[in-house]
């Protein structure tokens, strides 16, 4: 991975902060699997990601920050796989990915208020993001050679992908309030609303293991999310406590969803939701000696499955 970062400080008295970076990362996959002695499996990829990000930090007032940016990157994926049956002579060449780029073109905001001096402050944030994704026309298996004789296109595709663009437009938010009860006790609430777009994995996979087959979905929807949290923090001279209680409302969460008895495909399964809490308590009983402790608990429920 290669990068580079500039910085330029206290342009005036308002912008605080200038940050250009830009980034480039090449991981190349060379996997080889023997899942018995008649067979080897060699799957091998180039996962490429570039990107730029430009951010602007601000100074408004005393107690007014701003930060706004600019963030946009791109995954490109290329590669293919063997499978050798030694005592066929055969060979059969397949994608279990399309050659296929997912971009994305994203703009946010933070702004954080300190609206009573060590008491009351208030985080507001946005993001807005316009992604890309595309694939290459894909048949597989690409090719089967069978004692030294190839065949291209072999018929009978067994998993076939179009050419395909998809774009997304997507936005997510966030609410967190901090309130100081006392010096040395806090109260915390946070809400946001979330949004991911499936991955080139989850969209076009092709993953045959024998007995069972696993396909992607390009007709994937974005999973969307809303959550709450509400959060205490003590601070004391021997110990500290923290602990935060947790809803989240989940929609097109996306899964292997069983299509026959030896297939699996991705797809969107509907509603969930999430309950649960953590905690943690430390205290220094002696010394540089602490003692500590931690709880969580979290509840699943398929809302889509119980109607």
């Amino acid at each position: 991975m290669l990068s580079g970062e500039i910085n330029i400080k206290q342009l005036s008295n308002t912008l605080s902060n200038l940050k250009l970076k830009y980034y480039d990362q090449l991981i190349s996959r060379e996997v080889e699997l023997i899942p018995n002695s008649k067979v080897i499996i060699m799957p091998q990829a180039d996962h490429k990601t570039n990107g730029l990000l430009f951010q602007a930090d601000w100074t408004l007032a005393k107690n007014h920050f701003l930060i706004t940016g600019i963030d946009a990157w791109q995954r490109s994926y290329v590669g293919e796989r063997s499978k050798t049956i030694k005592p066929l002579k055969k060979v059969i060449i397949d994608k279990p990915i399309p050659n296929s780029k997912f971009a994305s073109l994203g703009f946010f905001i933070h702004d954080e208020l300190h609206l009573i001096k060590d008491k009351f402050k208030l985080n507001l944030g946005a993001r807005y993001d316009l992604i890309k994704i595309t694939n290459e026309q894909t048949n597989n298996p690409i090719a089967i050679i069978t004692n030294g004789n190839e065949i291209i296109p072999p018929p009978n595709p067994a998993a076939s992908y179009d050419a395909y663009n998809v774009n997304n437009k997507s936005w997510s938010g966030n609410v967190g309030l901090l309130y100081s009860l006392f010096n040395d006790i806090n109260l915390t609430f946070n809400t946001a609303y979330t949004f991911r777009s499936p991955s080139l994995e989850e969209r076009y996979q092709y993953i045959n293991l024998g007995s069972t087959v696993y396909y992607g979905n390009p007709n994937l929807m974005p999973e969307k999310g809303l959550s709450f949290d509400l959060g205490l923090r003590i601070w004391k001279n021997r110990f500290t406590v923290t602990a935060d209680a947790f809803i989240n409302s989940l929609n097109d969460l996306v899964i292997d969803k069983q299509i026959s008895d030896s297939s699996y495909q991705k797809q969107n399964i509907g509603k969930a939701k999430l309950v649960g809490f953590d905690a943690k308590v430390e205290y220094n009983f002696f010394r540089n000696y602490v003692l500590y402790a931690t709880a969580a608990s979290v509840n699943g429920k398929d809302n889509e499955r119980e109607r």
